[in-house]
């Protein structure tokens, strides 16, 4: 395929705009980019160049809700094999790391109260945690797993962490955060009972306090906390390390 060239200035800069040979009669048009902006091409009769062309290679206007995603992230590349149909959940999900990522994977950042890498990602508005790991790298394949069931791999730019399909990390188990000097009991969820003589278990989800009752074992009430986690939350869901167990 011939790659057809555009220049445009704007304020004494020039970029060059990408276009597929079917598409080189829009050479005759004015476009603009904002520098500050979306950067993406712009005329005032015709609209954004992306949709220009991904309507006039689907024969139809764009639905409501559909976007044109740049599969390579390059603005300015409207080549037709780079511009495809996306949702805008796909969309915003190929995007490259933000400036503000300090583990140099997506979706890892470094959680400073529990003192691991933790994990998370971003669906349909809401961020969904996926756990704790030692590794960054572990987190990042965590990541790349959770995205591909997601999104799928057509929309995704996955960590790039070789061979990572055939690894599963372990997330860790965390019992109460570590630097929590308050709890006693060295688990999550389990304290004294006010009398001090018997240990309770209590968990919260939405706002909701379960409290699951008393027990002469403080490892017996962080069982219990275990049980009780894994039903709320399921494979997010945080476990105590029993430290003596049967």
């Amino acid at each position: 395929m011939t790659i057809q060239f555009l220049s445009n200035v704007r304020r004494g800069e020039r970029y060059t705009i990408l276009l597929s040979d079917e598409d080189s009669d829009l050479l005759h048009y004015n476009w603009t980019v904002n520098p500050k902006g979306t950067q993406y091409p712009f005329n005032n009769k015709l609209g954004t160049l992306h949709t220009t062309i991904i309507e006039r290679k689907l024969g139809r206007s764009l639905c409501k809700g559909e976007e044109v995603d740049h599969k390579n992230r390059n603005k300015l590349d409207a080549q037709r094999d780079n511009i495809r149909l996306s949702t805008s959940s796909q969309n915003k999900h190929n995007r490259g790391l933000q400036s503000n990522n300090v583990s140099g994977f997506r979706g890892v950042g470094w959680d400073k109260r529990m003192r691991f890498w933790k994990s998370n990602i971003k669906h349909k508005g809401r961020v969904y945690f996926i756990g704790h790991y030692e590794a960054r790298e572990d987190a990042g394949i965590a990541w790349n797993h959770e995205a591909s069931r997601l999104f799928g791999d057509e929309f995704t730019e996955f960590n790039d962490i070789p061979n990572w399909r055939e690894i599963f990390p372990v997330r860790k188990s965390l019992g109460y955060p570590r630097t929590n000097s308050r709890n006693k009991s060295g688990y999550r969820g389990v304290c004294r009972t006010p009398d001090k003589k018997r240990w309770q278990a209590q968990i919260t989800k939405d706002n909701s306090d379960y409290n699951l009752g008393a027990f002469d074992d403080k490892h017996e009430a962080a069982r219990a906390w275990n049980i009780k986690s894994r039903e709320l939350y399921g494979v997010n869901a945080y476990q105590n390390v029993i430290e003596v167990d049967s």
